[in-house]
């Protein structure tokens, strides 16, 4: 499928709904931090929707998931087996997943969707920063204020579309 053949997945197209939003607001550093994090809250959403969509709705997807690491130790009772889905427990157990943890992330596309991610430094400093933001209010490790520049929130924004339009491309070649 050549680039001009890509049709968005209606989770890319959500994705990319929020972050025009975010594109064409007033920016200040305030609100640049904000936004920021909110590019990797749309990232985490894409992702998360995308795989439980198609864990819940392709039992291939789903026995493959159950067979991971994540689940290969779990032991079920049967009381709760006779009351309850297995499926709706593996399910619901990705549902808490935390989806910016993107090493994790990667190993349940590449092993049950067959979509590797190309993970690069720049991606995993932008989740760093967005750390420092939601869990210090603004702050490293250091006690030094993150601001975020308008040219920043930018980056954050193209290197986060660089990476989901990577995925939906390989996703929706899968499906055709």
């Amino acid at each position: 499928m050549t680039s001009s053949q890509y049709t968005p997945s209606s989770f890319f197209e959500e994705y990319k709904s929020g972050i025009d939003c975010i594109s064409s607001q007033n920016r200040d550093d305030f609100h640049n931090k904000l936004y920021f994090s909110n590019v990797i809250s749309l990232m985490e959403k894409y992702l998360y929707d995308l795989f439980i969509y198609e864990i819940s709705n392709d039992r291939v997807a789903l026995v493959k998931l159950g067979t991971q690491n994540r689940f290969k130790l779990e032991s079920l009772k049967i009381p709760y087996l006779l009351h309850n889905c297995v499926e709706d427990f593996i399910i619901n157990s990705m549902k808490n997943l935390v989806w910016h943890r993107l090493n994790d992330v990667d190993v349940f596309y590449k092993n049950v969707l067959n979509i590797p991610f190309n993970i690069n430094s720049n991606l995993l400093g932008k989740l760093k920063v967005r750390h420092d933001i939601v869990h210090r209010n603004g702050y490293d490790l250091n006690g030094n204020k993150v601001e975020i520049s308008d040219h920043e929130l930018d980056d954050c924004i193209s290197t986060t579309n660089t990476f989901i339009k990577d995925i939906d491309k390989k996703y929706q070649s899968k499906k055709n």
